[in-house]
């Protein structure tokens, strides 16, 4: 249930980007500029946070200020991400490698686990050697 809690808001972000997209909230100008806001400055300054928050703390006392304009940088990273890409999907693209896209998943979740499970029982190899605790 953890997973699924995770899970559905960054997919609510995701899908408000694409709702703001397609009724004309947020333009393509927008959206390079966004991107570049999030990819130049509020990753790199969510990834500076985590590092000064690690054990080096204990040693390095970041000024409040930094500390505090890194804290806002990182909160809006993710989300503003997450909208731009719900708003850059191409339906059209998407529609162009679905196939592909289905066959490749199930190639890899369904195919290749049943070949492995087939060699597997063919080496003799027990279940509680392979299926994980």
């Amino acid at each position: 249930m953890d997973i699924i809690s995770t899970i559905i808001p960054i997919f609510i972000i995701v899908f408000w980007g694409i709702f703001a997209r397609h009724n004309g909230f947020l333009s393509q100008d927008f959206l390079h500029q966004a991107n570049r806001l999030v990819y130049f400055i509020a990753i790199p300054a969510m990834i500076f946070s985590a590092i000064a928050k690690s054990s080096l703390k204990t040693q390095f006392h970041p000024g409040v200020i930094l500390d505090r304009s890194l804290s806002i940088l990182k909160g809006m990273a993710l989300p503003m991400e997450l909208l731009v890409i719900g708003a850059s999907l191409s339906f059209e693209k998407i529609r162009l490698v679905f196939a592909s896209v289905v066959m490749t998943s199930v190639l890899k979740l369904l195919v290749m686990p049943a070949m492995g499970l087939v060699l597997f029982k063919l080496f003799g190899i027990s279940a509680s050697d392979f299926i994980p605790a």
